[in-house]
């Protein structure tokens, strides 16, 4: 016992090395552009835009934002950025300037007609009747033309009539020149966060990981802004602020006109829930952890030639990582794998996996093969498979407006016994659900699982997850080494298969139907593709060669399948976002914000 406290004594110095550090050196972290959490393919006119958004005790954003351009092919002779007047609604633009390269450009009065030459290393703003317009010459054409932009905005916070302080602020406009590949946003508050949505573009909001207050927007892989996206930050922050512009309504006066339009739903605005991170939402997503976030060099813009890497590293990074590894040594449950990544991405299985997915969720959730939702996912296709939950339809009365007819879930009691975890997932939905005269049983809507707090199981899996409990459906496959717990080789092979069906169903995605018929794809596999986060695209391909079902005698058709996917993932997708918690962006709402306008890029 005496050598474990003493492991804690040295932690704790170890914390609070660190936080003196931070505390001595508080800007670092704002100096580096976010690595994206998402990748995407494709070459865009506009490759990236990442913005470095800080908002001080003044109430004044002090603003760095990347442009990376494809000008290769242009003919046109400047970027530039479009504000509206109205939309500033006593807000102002100051300091506004432009590097490129990481050199400051001359600051000129801006003659949009002005030449290719003329405008190259300048910059400046071209202000019409009703809009001001931050110019830049494009200088170079190249593939990758990198910008930096900075200004300030002062008295960009809003305060509701009862008090309620916000940032409601459009960072990127819509009917941009070009499509925009990468788009991301961390946005920092001196003050605690307490509700973030995102509005215009397909991707998520998130608190960062490792900064505090920190919120983070980042379009989803594969889904550039085209011209109807746009990106407006809502986020609602305890006060208070030296300065600030009085709104003259009230704070639900300001989410209903954000809301209207969007995926948020106002009745789950106060639910209490604990902010989703950004590396809890990738890990949901990717389910496997293909877009690793923590690796790549930051993007710095300095003409200091002195070595600052170095000297973050070591002054800095360095203790906060080993303060990580000893924690994790001594405080977190986990079992050592030892597989390569070459291992992982060359695995391929497409049959019956050994272990059943009940025995094997710590470990796949510990390789971020799983997450809470894909396992959700799971149990609702395994449990109408199992013929322990059916789909059906009611109508839905709503007020002026024709009734809409909406999916229900029924439960049934189970006839035989459920592993352990499984009945914890159960449980927790028999628990929400109502009672239904007509079919004497217990059932859930679409509409029900939108408004259920998924934070209670979120609890309940983690506490799972810690337990021994979690590990002794394969504990034939785990060796001890002292205290070290490691996955021995025939453990390895189980969960190569689980690797391996997760290439075979992303592979499964490109192939004919001749090879999907000679695959005989069971309702299993759908399973499968549930838990590993690929139950879409495997769909998605099955819409394309319907027959497919009936061609390899699968039980469970094409409607069935299509209800459980769409109304589950839909409701989860939902529930995430509305309270405020974070998870995922909306395509579409947000007004009543300010700043920004309409246009831009490149002419």
């Amino acid at each position: 016992m005496k050598f474990f406290k003493d492991k804690k004594k040295y932690l704790l110095g170890l914390l609070i090395l660190s936080l003196c550090i931070l505390i001595v050196n508080p800007v670092f972290a704002k100096e580096s552009y976010g690595e994206n959490l998402f990748e995407n393919e494709g070459t865009y006119g506009i490759q990236e835009i990442k913005t470095l958004a800080d908002i001080d005790s003044d109430g004044t954003m002090t603003l760095k934002q990347r442009w990376v351009f494809n000008d290769s092919g242009s003919s046109g002779t400047e970027h530039y950025i479009v504000f509206d007047k109205g939309s500033l609604k006593g807000a102002k633009l100051k300091d506004f300037q432009v590097y490129q390269d990481g050199v400051l450009l001359e600051e000129i009065p801006w003659d949009i007609d002005a030449s290719f030459e003329e405008k190259v290393g300048k910059f400046g703003i071209n202000e019409t009747a009703d809009s001001l317009e931050l110019c830049f010459g494009i200088g170079k054409r190249v593939d990758e033309n990198v910008f930096e932009v900075t200004y300030k905005v002062e008295n960009i916070m809003e305060k509701t009539s009862d008090g309620a302080f916000f940032l409601h602020w459009k960072f990127i406009n819509d009917s941009l020149s070009d499509l925009v590949g990468k788009a991301r946003l961390d946005l920092s508050f001196p003050n605690e966060v307490k509700k973030i949505f995102a509005f215009g573009y397909d991707g998520i909001v998130a608190m960062a990981d490792d900064e505090e207050n920190t919120v983070i927007f980042e379009n989803a892989k594969d889904q550039p802004l085209d011209a109807n996206n746009y990106l407006v930050a809502l986020v609602e922050v305890n006060g208070p602020f030296n300065a600030y512009r009085d709104l003259d309504f009230t704070r639900d006066d300001l989410y209903e006109e954000a809301f209207a339009g969007s995926s948020y739903n106002l009745a789950d605005l106060d639910k209490e829930t604990d902010f989703y991170t950004a590396s809890q939402i990738v890990d949901q997503i990717e389910n496997g952890g293909d877009y690793n976030t923590h690796e790549g060099e930051n993007y710095i813009v300095s003409n200091d030639d002195t070595p600052a890497g170095m000297i973050i590293f070591f002054v800095i990074i360095f203790p906060i990582i080993l303060m990580g590894i000893i924690l994790t040594a001594v405080f977190k449950k986990k079992i050592k794998v030892d597989l390569s990544r070459a291992e992982k991405k060359d695995a391929y299985f497409r049959d019956n996996v050994t272990t059943e997915p009940n025995k094997m969720l710590g470990l796949l959730t510990q390789e971020s093969l799983t997450s809470l939702q894909g396992t959700i996912l799971y149990y609702f296709v395994k449990w109408v498979n199992d013929d322990l939950v059916e789909l059906g339809k009611e109508e839905k009365e709503r007020l002026f407006r024709k009734n809409k007819e909406i999916d229900v879930f029924y439960f049934k009691d189970p006839s035989k016994p459920m592993a352990y975890i499984e009945k914890i997932f159960y449980d927790f939905f028999l628990e929400e659900a109502s009672f239904d005269g007509p079919s004497h049983l217990m059932k859930l809507t679409t509409d029900d699982l939108k408004k259920i707090n998924y934070q209670d199981l979120d609890r309940k899996f983690s506490k799972y997850l810690k337990s021994d409990r979690a590990y002794e459906g394969i504990a034939q496959f785990i060796d001890q080494v002292k205290k070290k717990k490691f996955l021995n080789e025939e453990g390895k092979k189980h969960l190569l298969q689980y690797y391996g069906m997760k290439n075979f169903l992303k592979d499964f995605t490109l192939m004919d139907e001749r090879e999907i018929c000679e695959v005989k794809l069971w309702s299993y596999h759908l399973e499968l593709a549930a838990l590993l986060g690929l139950a879409e695209k495997v769909q998605e391909q099955l819409k394309v060669y319907p027959q497919v079902y009936q061609d390899t005698g699968v039980r469970m058709n094409p409607y069935t399948a299509s209800v459980i996917l769409h109304s589950v993932n839909s409701s989860l997708n939902t529930a995430m976002a509305s309270s405020g918690s974070g998870g995922f962006s909306s395509t579409g709402g947000g007004g009543g914000f300010s700043g920004g306008g309409s246009g831009g890029g490149t002419r």
